[in-house]
């Protein structure tokens, strides 16, 4: 947990309780002062107002992980909502109900979804579980690198080889996928997936913005989009906010 949090939680904790600890040192509470009258209800009102800052001071640390975690959230969703801007400058042709934004994390060797953006909101989620390798999102992680992927062809081949023939197609080609899990994301045409590094851990993937499209796009178009500075800034800017989900 970073020190500022810690601060922010606990400082208030350590001013109630610094008190006490002196007061329970070796000189004890001085004979005769207000503290021996146990019955003065000064003393009771005192000892529950200490009390109840040192349970809210616990409270807030730990409620802050899940607030944090909500608020980078939001954040993370400003960005995908910003993405929006260079994707509709780059790819005029595509209707806005037509695409999808969305950042990742990774999990051990899953990725998990942290938003969805889209102006279809029913859109459903492909029911496949994504870890590395799998998916145009878990080869970008398992590549480190920028994959832009048209996927009508391998679409195509799933529909007319067998499961044994589409199976011996090179892992890569078919996206560790099987025949069965290509058909079920058969809606998407077009996939743009860009790794979010951090650079002070050797530049680990942290996770995954991806940007798809229920239409066939040019990849000159998504081509042209990574080298957009607006959309860099939004890649840049999901990596920082990523550290903080997991307090880096």
């Amino acid at each position: 947990m970073p020190v500022s949090r810690v601060w922010r939680y606990g400082g208030p904790i350590a001013a109630v309780l610094t008190p006490f600890l002196l007061f329970a040192g070796p000189q004890g509470i001085p004979s005769g002062s207000w503290w021996d009258a146990a019955s003065d209800p000064a003393v009771w009102i005192t000892f529950i107002l200490c009390v109840a800052a040192i349970v809210d001071g616990v409270l807030q640390l730990v409620r802050a992980p899940s607030e944090e975690r909500a608020t980078i959230k939001l954040d993370l969703e400003q960005l995908a909502r910003r993405a929006f801007v260079p994707i509709n400058k780059h790819l005029p042709t595509v209707a806005i109900n037509q695409l999808g934004v969305h950042v990742w994390t990774t999990r051990d060797d899953r990725l998990e979804r942290l938003v969805k953006y889209t102006v279809e909101q029913q859109r459903a989620a492909t029911p496949i579980p994504w870890v590395r390798g799998k998916g145009v999102i878990g080869l970008a992680w398992r590549q480190k690198r920028n994959l832009i992927a048209e996927l009508t062809d391998i679409y195509a081949k799933a529909d007319t080889l067998d499961a044994a023939a589409f199976e011996a197609l090179d892992p890569d080609e078919r996206y560790g996928l099987s025949a069965e899990e290509i058909r079920r994301g058969g809606r998407y045409k077009s996939v743009l997936a860009c790794p979010l590094t951090d650079e002070q851990r050797e530049n680990e993937v942290i996770g995954v913005l991806s940007v798809d499209c229920t239409v066939a796009v040019p990849r000159a178009e998504l081509e042209a989009l990574l080298y957009d500075r607006e959309f860099q800034d939004v890649l840049g800017s999901c990596e920082s906010t990523l550290r903080r989900y997991f307090g880096r």
